[in-house]
Parts: C-alpha cells; sequence; structure tokens
C-alpha cells in the first residue's frame, strides 16, 4: 500500500471546439504504483461482502454475454453482446422484457448498438444508425432523435447534455462541429465540443474501421450527477460536470510508462510499439469511481494485467493481478452501485467450493447449484475490506 502525493494544481485548458477557457480550482489527485508483473490480489482476501444474482434463463432472455450494464428504479438494464438489444430484469434476477425488438415496425429497431439511461426523464436510449430511439423504462416507444457521429458509448448527464467516447474515430467529414477527439458533447440546444483531438485520428479516411484500442467503461456516473471518464491511453482520469471536463486524477506507472505518447499514433504503430518494448506498463482502463474507491486496470506490454483500487480517503492503494479464488474464471467488471462493485462471470466458468460458500447466503448456494452451462451470465457484487 502507498500513500497519496496531492497536488494542487490551477488549470485552464481549451476545448478543441470552443474558444472559451475552463478553469478549475479542483484538487487533482497524483496516484503513484508500483507495478510488479508477479503481485497478485486474491478476491477472497479483498472483497468484504459478496452477492450473488442468478439472471433468470429462458428463450426469451437469453443472453451471451453482457457488454453493458445500468440501472434504475429496480430495473437492470443489460446489452447482450450477440443482437445489441436491452433485456431488462428486476433486482432479484427475474426477467422483466425485451426494450425494443428487431424489425422495420414502429418502435423496433434494425441497428441497435448500445444504450444510455436518461434518469431524470426515465428514459432508456437505444442506437439506431442515425438516430437515438428512445423507451420508457417498460419498453414503450416515446420517439427518436436523429445524430450524425460515429462513437463506441455514450452518457446523458442530468442537465441533458450527451457525451460521447467517440475514440479517435475521424467525424471531421460531418462538417456540423463535431470534431475529432476522444469526448464529444452535444447539448440540448445543439452546442458542441470536442475534447483530447488526435492528430493520428485524422490521417484515418472517414467511415473507414481502423484497428484501434479502446476503453470498455469510458463513463462512470456518481451519485451528485457527476461523471468520471477516461479515455484509452490516458494516464489521467477527468470528472464531466455539465458542459465541461476537468482532470480529478492523475496515474504514475513510474520508470515503466510508455516513452511515447500512444495516444497521437496509430493503432498498428501502438501494436508494433509495445510488442517490442514487452515490459511497458500501459492501457489505463475499466476506471470506476464509487464515493470512496476509484477502480482500473492496466497492461503489462500484452503479456499480462493488474487491478488497482485507491482509497480516496486514505490514499492506500491494492495493486496486482486479480485471482478469482472464490468462483474461478474471470470477472468483468461492469460498474458499480453506490461502493458496491458489479461485474459477470460465465456461468460455465463458476466452480462451486466451501470458500465461496462462507461469503454467500444459503439461498444463493441453492440457486448457484442449479445453474447449467448454457444459463445466463451470473451478475456479482461485492464491496471491499476496509484498506
Amino acid at each position: 500500500m502507498k500513500h497519496l502525493i496531492t497536488l494542487i494544481l490551477f488549470l485552464s485548458f481549451f476545448s478543441c471546439s470552443s474558444p472559451q477557457k475552463e478553469k478549475s480550482n479542483k484538487k487533482i489527485e497524483l496516484i503513484q504504483l508500483s507495478p510488479e508483473k508477479e503481485r497478485k490480489l486474491y478476491f477472497s482476501e479483498i472483497v468484504d461482502s459478496i452477492s450473488i444474482i442468478v439472471l433468470e434463463t429462458s428463450n426469451r432472455s437469453l443472453l451471451t454475454d453482457i457488454s453493458k450494464i445500468d440501472y434504475d428504479d429496480g430495473y437492470l438494464f443489460i446489452l447482450n453482446s450477440q443482437d445489441k438489444l436491452v433485456y431488462s430484469f428486476d433486482n432479484n434476477g427475474i426477467f422483466k422484457s425485451v426494450i425494443a425488438n428487431k424489425g422495420n415496425a414502429p418502435g423496433e429497431i434494425l441497428y441497435p448498438q448500445c444504450f444510455a439511461l436518461d434518469r431524470v426523464n426515465k428514459e432508456i436510449w437505444l442506437t439506431n444508425n442515425n438516430s437515438f430511439y428512445r423507451y420508457n423504462y417498460t419498453g414503450k416507444y416515446l420517439g427518436n432523435k436523429p445524430y450524425s457521429l460515429s462513437f463506441s458509448d455514450f452518457c446523458i448527464e442530468k442537465s441533458g447534455n450527451i457525451y460521447f467516447y467517440t475514440n479517435k474515430t475521424n467525424n471531421s467529414h460531418i462538417g456540423d462541429g463535431f470534431l475529432t477527439g476522444d469526448i464529444t458533447m452535444l447539448s440540448p440546444q445543439g452546442k458542441k465540443k470536442t475534447w483530447f483531438k488526435s492528430k493520428a485520428a485524422l490521417q484515418n479516411e472517414p467511415n473507414k474501421s481502423y484497428m484501434s484500442f479502446f476503453t470498455r467503461i469510458p463513463f462512470s456516473e456518481q451519485k451528485d450527477g457527476k461523471i468520471t471518464c477516461h479515455y484509452a491511453f490516458s494516464d489521467t482520469i477527468y470528472s464531466i460536470q455539465k458542459d465541461y471536463i476537468v482532470p480529478s486524477y492523475v496515474i504514475d506507472f513510474g520508470e515503466n510508462k510508455s516513452k511515447i505518447d500512444l495516444d497521437q499514433i496509430s493503432g498498428p504503430d501502438v501494436k508494433e510499439y509495445i510488442q517490442t518494448h514487452p515490459k511497458t506498463v500501459w492501457y489505463t482502463r475499466e476506471v470506476i469511481e464509487t464515493p470512496n474507491i476509484l477502480r482500473f486496470s492496466y497492461n503489462f506490454g500484452f503479456e499480462s494485467y493488474a487491478d488497482v483500487y485507491y482509497n480516496k480517503n486514505n490514499g492506500h492503494i491494492l495493486e496486482g493481478k486479480p485471482i478469482n479464488d472464490l468462483l474461478e474464471g474471470y470477472i468483468k467488471i461492469l460498474g458499480n452501485k453506490g461502493d458496491t462493485i458489479i461485474g459477470c462471470i460465465s456461468a460455465m466458468d463458476v466452480q462451486l467450493n466451501d470458500k465461496l460458500f462462507s461469503f454467500i447466503s444459503q439461498k444463493e448456494q441453492n440457486e448457484l447449484k442449479k445453474i447449467t452451462p448454457d444459463s445466463n451470465p451470473i451478475l456479482i457484487k461485492f464491496t471491499l475490506k476496509d484498506f
């Protein structure tokens, strides 16, 4: 464990699309890590509590894998990785509905890709080619909102601003104010802003696919409505506040950090650099912020990875390769609810044992004993011990 070093910085930086300065007196925390490939984090040693949700499996609710999860008003909204449709369950895992069906009829969707919740208006927005399709939480179609932008994920901030994770997609051909960067914003009034512009992305031809690296969880919403955001190759973690973005944390990987700015070179060049520098520590990703914890992962070259849990109250750090010695298999981190972190594991990977049973209830044990390799992925909710 290490203690934080706190930097008090007064920042002003420019949005790529706006001439106005964005000023912040926010305290930026420097998190110093000591990456060691052999260090391990055993799940049983760091968790305080675990709860299991066995999602109902039926012909109507069959999931291959979970790409994204969100929740509100007692609903769990889950993006299925295969058909890209959103399935809703209650907090006990009972299937409720598919938010939209595929098709051409009114309210049906042909090209779903991702979704986000508008918690203020209790709506769920699904992407469909060049439009957002809007539904209420039970799946009633409410209309659509057009857009012209390529992106991989988005979120809706409480003031109504839509933030897109564009991941260096070249959107300059659109010519309507959206530039090419990692994060872009569209306000309810039509105002557009872009952050973290990339020279490498502008070299790509519009509307073509290129090898790239991305972060699977670019946005992590807080209770107060602020949104933690991050993009691939950045060692800085930011906070969205209304219509501006400010830095919150800087990650220091020490001597093994990449000696070049990976954010400014192409995907194939990144791959070549890491292959020739296998000890490089890089690629902060899967960032989640809770009221008390900041959690993220990073890579050791292409060979291994580590998880980090940073205690925001005392600066202590848990760092190492995660070892799931309770359920076996890989826990895919999806998000959080308060200080509870949410992940999933494939049903075929679950291994029942006495160590696991010491953490979960008899009811949860009985539910797990009923699953088969063809069952839906299992949701895991856990909190951490004090550290």
